[in-house]
């Protein structure tokens, strides 16, 4: 297995400076003082992406390192760029009355990880290893598996016949299970699916999140700036 990347120093500085730190490891998000963190509606193991302080937990850096990794390797600045036209646009909630490409790159990565977080709470309540049988492939003669954080494809040739991207979903010999996995993984399909559209259409991966009031979108509205 690869060794997790360092933490990008830009990380909630957005100019290169060390991201603020908490004394105890955690990074400091913007919100950490004054606007609240992760809230009750989320499972406790959430907070390993945001604590109830607002501070990042090790998912939540993982996550936005993972997000970087992959637009570095496709040359691409989708997630935290400043052009609407070919970045994620988070839908009208965030966008009312400030576009979401505009903001502060510092509020765009807390923003992301709190999708993120309710991605895996709706998914798997926040569980890594979290697995369970979806639909039927009639092609493979079993069960498409779902696993992880992000009821993310087990099986290799299904990450295959989708066209995941080999560098990030391998299609064969991945732990599915491995967190370095589940975040790469999910990063990439949503940067494949997403570059340059909203979130909530029908190219989105997971159903949940393509329900204008589905489960995602509820937890994601309790974002202060949301």
């Amino acid at each position: 297995d690869r060794k997790p990347a360092q933490v990008n120093s830009e990380l909630s500085g957005g100019s290169g400076a060390a991201a603020p730190n908490n004394g105890s490891g955690a990074i400091r998000s913007p919100y950490s003082h004054g606007l609240p963190g992760i809230g009750r509606l989320f499972n406790s193991q959430c907070r390993s992406f945001i604590e109830s302080d607002g501070s990042y937990g090790p998912w939540g850096v993982q996550m936005i390192e993972a997000m970087r990794r992959v637009e570095q390797v496709n040359g691409t600045n989708c997630f935290f760029g400043t052009n609407p036209s070919s970045t994620v646009r988070m839908g009208q909630r965030c966008q009312s009355s400030e576009s979401f490409a505009a903001r502060p790159t510092a509020e765009k990565e807390h923003i992301w990880v709190w999708l993120w977080a309710s991605i895996a709470q709706a998914e798997s309540s926040c569980s890594p290893t979290a697995r369970v049988n979806g639909v039927w492939n009639e092609r493979f003669q079993r069960y498409n598996i779902a696993d992880g954080l992000f009821q993310l494809e087990y099986n290799s040739n299904t990450r295959q016949a989708n066209a995941r991207d080999p560098r990030f979903c391998p299609h064969s010999g991945a732990d599915s299970q491995s967190l370095q996995f589940q975040f790469e993984c999910a990063a990439s399909i949503m940067h494949d699916r997403q570059c340059g559209g909203f979130l909530k259409d029908g190219n989105s991966y997971w159903l949940k999140l393509r329900r204008e009031n589905g489960t995602i979108w509820n937890l994601f509205d309790t974002h202060p700036q949301c």
